[in-house]
């Protein structure tokens, strides 16, 4: 006598053919399907920071902007900076639109400069960090 099959075997099979036959119907028009569902095949996000100087006089303009790219979607950019004191690092501003931009001024620091960073997040919580650039105080 053949074995009954397991009820939760049976609707993950029903499941896997439905998404076979989409996946064939909408190939055979041309398009195709995404199946992300624990977000596994999502790669994080690539970033750069640009700085728009390395030296700067206290109360100097300085414009940061960060070149953010995902496969699917970015969620935000977090820019940081760090006035070499030691103490944390603080978050300057989550941009969540393109472009992905702020504007600042040197702070009349003693520490001899100020650092910058970006962290790029997309839509699936994968996050991205620029490597650290200073901007020297003259």
């Amino acid at each position: 006598m053949p074995r009954a099959s397991h009820p939760q075997v049976t609707a993950r099979r029903a499941v896997g053919a439905l998404l076979l036959t989409a996946t064939l119907a909408l190939a055979g028009c041309g398009g195709g399907v995404y199946v992300g569902i624990d977000g596994s095949s999502d790669s994080p996000p690539a970033v750069t920071l640009n700085v728009s100087r390395s030296q700067a006089y206290a109360g100097d303009r300085i414009a940061l902007d960060a070149d953010a790219r995902d496969d699917y979607a970015i969620k935000y950019v977090e820019f940081w900076y760090d006035d070499g004191s030691g103490r944390a690092t603080q978050l300057m501003v989550r941009d969540y639109s393109w472009p992905y931009a702020v504007d600042t001024v040197m702070p009349a620091t003693p520490y001899g400069g100020v650092s910058y960073s970006a962290i790029a997040v997309d839509d699936a919580g994968h996050a991205t960090y620029t490597s650290w650039k200073t901007v020297y105080r003259l």
